[in-house]
């Protein structure tokens, strides 16, 4: 399943586990990852005409002054089907790490 995401999709979705979807994000002209942990189980809301999920986030990180959005749509069976993000970047996991490992941190700042 993460060999198709990575076609249709690119860099920065991972899944953790069935219910836990993981994204990572860079907001516009910064270089701080944000990572973004969503529970399809809780936090999807159903559509207007009740056709699938969508889920908004914000990514933002204490040393940035940007935000990023991310609107993630999903099907009725509450798979990832189209993801837009305005004002940032998804980026992949090896970035984040990379970042983590430049600042010597071993886990994102809360």
């Amino acid at each position: 399943m993460n060999f198709l995401r990575k076609i249709f999709f690119g860099g920065g979705v991972s899944s953790t586990s069935g219910s836990e979807l993981t994204l990572y994000v860079r907001p516009k002209m910064c270089e701080q990852v944000v990572v973004l942990q969503i529970n399809t189980k809780d936090q999807l809301s159903l559509n207007d005409d009740e056709s699938g999920y969508f889920v908004r986030k914000v990514a933002n990180h204490p040393r940035c002054p940007f935000e990023a959005e991310v609107m993630l749509y999903f099907d009725r069976n509450k798979n990832l089907t189209k993801r837009e993000i305005t004002g940032g970047a998804f980026v992949e996991e090896k970035v984040y790490l990379d970042f983590l490992a430049s600042t010597n941190q071993t886990t994102p700042i809360e």
